[in-house]
This record gives C-alpha cells, sequence and structure tokens, in this order.
C-alpha cells in the first residue's frame, strides 16, 4: 500500500517503536492502539474540530434545554401566601440569575462554534497556542489555556 503525502507527515510526528506505517484513518485509530492504556493521540484537526463540534452542540442542546425550562417556569403565576412570605418571588429571582448565566453559556458555546467555521477552535485567544484537551473536555467553550486563564484571573483579582 502505497503511503500519501499526509500520511507521511502524520507518521513522522507519531513515536513508535517499530519501522514507520502508515497513519491510521479516524475510524481506526482505536483498533491500532488496541491494548494501549491511554487514548490515541489526535494528529488530524479536522478530527478534533468534530469533536469539539459535536460536544458544543450537545452542551449547546442541554444549556437550551435548561433555558426553556426556566422561562417556563417564569411564565407561572405567582401566588404569594402572607403567611410564608415571598418564597416564590425569592426562587423567581433565583431564576432571573439562572437564566442570565445560562444566556451567557449559550452566547460563549455559540461563539465556540463560530471559531470552528473559523479553523481556530482550541487555540489560546491570547498566546495563540494549542488548548490542552483535558481543558476542553471539562469546558469546551474555553478560549484562554490553563495558563493565560490563570493570569487573567489573577490580574482581576489584583483589580478588585
Amino acid at each position: 500500500m502505497a503511503e500519501t503525502k499526509s500520511e507521511t507527515h502524520s507518521t513522522s510526528r507519531r513515536k513508535s517503536a517499530g519501522p514507520k506505517a502508515p497513519a491510521p484513518s479516524a475510524g481506526q485509530k482505536a483498533a491500532v492502539q488496541e491494548g494501549a492504556t491511554q487514548e490515541p493521540e489526535v494528529d488530524n484537526d479536522s478530527i478534533s474540530m468534530e469533536w469539539g463540534r459535536q460536544k458544543l452542540d450537545s452542551e449547546l442542546q442541554r444549556t437550551q434545554e435548561e433555558l426553556d425550562h426556566l422561562r417556563a417556569a417564569m411564565y407561572s403565576e405567582i401566588d404569594i401566601d402572607p403567611e410564608e412570605g415571598d418564597v416564590e418571588v425569592s426562587e423567581r429571582l433565583k431564576n432571573v440569575t439562572l437564566i442570565a448565566m445560562l444566556e451567557r453559556r449559550e452566547t460563549a458555546l455559540r461563539d465556540a462554534l463560530s471559531s470552528i467555521l473559523a479553523g481556530n477552535y482550541g487555540i489560546c485567544n491570547r498566546c495563540q497556542q494549542p488548548i490542552g484537551k483535558e481543558r476542553l473536555e471539562a469546558r469546551p467553550d474555553a478560549k484562554f489555556c490553563v495558563g493565560c486563564q490563570t493570569e487573567i484571573e489573577r490580574a482581576a483579582r489584583r483589580l478588585a
């Protein structure tokens, strides 16, 4: 089987103990690393972009469902019981805060989906270095790597 130029390039980036072999396709990665204890590394940018798109779509759907539920709860009537005080009013205020937080999250997720289309998903907006996979798994809409995010938060605390 002849290697293509892209297979040769990705093969040279992989570490292997034996002779060089053609790079596995996306569907073959798990099978190639059968028995390995770590997840296979993603060499192909389109694979990581696809993973990010799926993760972001899932998070966006979950966020929209939560928003729909909270917005529906806001349309119910308030029945203030003089003996209980303003329990329902307090609950509504809490829901308003949650809605605002979820709307910001929804915007961040949409921005991250746009960055996939722009081809810069997973790249730190500050240092232009790749954002670690663990951070993107925990926060798929992350705009900054851990180091830059830490510096930004530290600076914000000093200004506060």
